[in-house]
């Protein structure tokens, strides 16, 4: 068996390692929501990866009302982790509800609930890339990413003036 053919075994071998090893999932902490009857919106997102290679781990959401004039507000993090399964919170270091104040809120007629949207995402990427060369072989394995991404909606409502309820 020469040199080619102990380095196109060793690729066959190994690519089915690389493209199945990264896994990525994002799931909400909480629901998203309004912090009673105030401007701030409150969420988290928990983003768990696991790879056999060293990898980059992120996670992050923006939230868009529709009283806001466009302001997205965002949030993310990324952290690199050496193998294994491992979870990134946003906001971080441990999964608890940041707090987001939105823009716009005071121009909500009262008695309204209007809707805002919460997207959220959890990226992966494999921070190994082996590039094998020579002898009429040029592969390159690693550096693959995946990234998943949802939606959430939710709404913020501003109490009724009115006192005869």
């Amino acid at each position: 068996m020469n040199i080619r053919s102990v380095l196109v075994c060793l690729v066959m071998l190994a690519l089915p390692i690389s493209s199945f090893a990264l896994e990525v999932h994002v799931a909400l902490v909480d629901l998203p929501r309004q912090e009673a009857g105030s401007n701030v919106a409150r969420a988290s997102i928990a983003a768990r990866g696991h790879d056999y290679f060293p990898y980059t781990l992120g996670g992050g959401f923006t939230i868009t009302c529709s009283f806001s004039g466009g302001q997205t507000i965002p949030a993310q993090d990324a952290k690199n982790f050496l193998t294994g399964e491992n979870v990134v919170y946003v906001p971080g270091p441990t999964p608890a509800l940041g707090s987001y104040h939105m823009a716009g809120f005071e121009t909500v007629p009262s008695g309204q609930c209007p809707v805002c949207t919460m997207v959220y995402k959890a990226m992966i990427v494999n921070a190994l890339s082996v590039r094998l060369e020579g002898l009429g072989i040029n592969i390159t394995l690693g550096g693959g990413e995946l990234e998943v991404v949802r939606p959430a909606t939710f709404t913020m409502c501003k109490e009724s003036d009115d006192q005869c309820n």
